[in-house]
């Protein structure tokens, strides 16, 4: 099994930022997903990317973050990063790209339909 060191610095790379140079490990541990979130659209340009790619490349990698999601239920600040991320690539995709807003709606369910029972779980 893949660290979840190991996990941030391959999702970064996905976003064309490397974490050593523009995220401190600790924002990755401790901080907020939306602090996580921001600073890896700005330091990446990753918005510019998303436009360059096609519809298939981004449902690809869509569906590449909502693995990383699964894989890691327990691992909730992970999660709501990656449904951030999923999220604010539906809402940039352009009606060209309109089977990368199906793969985004899917994939949140999918995470939301694991995650869920695993926190009523914890919760109890």
């Amino acid at each position: 099994r893949i660290s979840m060191k190991v996990l941030w610095k391959l999702y970064c790379y996905l976003h064309q930022v490397n974490p050593d140079k523009h995220i401190k490990s600790s924002v990755l541990r401790d901080g907020s997903p939306y602090d996580i979130v921001t600073k890896l659209y700005k330091a990446a340009r990753f918005q510019r990317r998303l436009e360059s790619l096609s519809d298939e490349d981004c449902t690809y990698m869509v569906n590449v973050f909502c693995k990383m999601a699964i894989s890691r239920t327990t691992e909730q600040n992970f999660i709501k990063v990656i449904c951030m991320d999923i999220y604010h690539i539906g809402i940039t995709s352009t009606t060209e790209k309109q089977s990368t807003d199906h793969a985004c709606k899917h994939c949140i369910s999918n995470i939301i339909d694991i995650v869920r029972p695993l926190c009523q779980l914890l919760s109890t």
